[in-house]
């Protein structure tokens, strides 16, 4: 299982919502098996320690239920987590969280990061020859800085 992992803060909806899509249009050049060892664990940060909420021209209610729409975008994979939480307040705190996870490898995205189409099949791929060749220890990375 391939867990792409991503947290954001509701001020990051537009670019959850971009990011979603570049993949929705790279999972396009998969195979079904691929698509289905694919797993989304996202999660939404509301909590009021980081948020000021009366300060807020929009309601934590209308940020979840942006965010739970986008799910959508997701159906495709194999297994999609939306996470609405108050105590994951960043995204180092969301990887540890997936540590826990039995996935076998991570996907870690930011959404304000560039992820072309194409680089998710590219990534599998990779993951794929690394594998046939025994190498189990590896870091990709192939977000280009905006």
């Amino acid at each position: 299982m391939i867990e792409i992992v991503i947290w954001i803060s509701p001020c990051d909806l537009d670019d959850l919502e971009k990011t979603l899509n570049r993949l929705n249009i790279g999972q396009e050049f998969l195979l079904q098996y691929q698509k289905s060892s694919i797993k989304f664990s996202i999660a939404l940060g509301v909590s009021d320690e980081i948020i000021n909420w009366n300060k807020s021209q929009v309601t934590k209610q209308e940020c979840v239920d942006r965010f739970l729409n986008l799910k959508t975008l997701t159906k495709w994979a194999g297994e999609s987590n939306f996470i609405v939480t108050d105590t994951i307040n960043g995204c180092t705190s969301m990887r540890n969280k997936t540590s826990n996870s039995n996935s076998e490898w991570f996907l870690w995205l930011d959404t304000d990061i560039i992820f072309d189409p194409k680089t998710l099949p590219h990534m599998l791929n990779a993951i794929g020859v690394l594998e046939t060749n025994n190498i189990t220890e590896f870091v990709i990375t192939p977000e280009i800085v905006r």
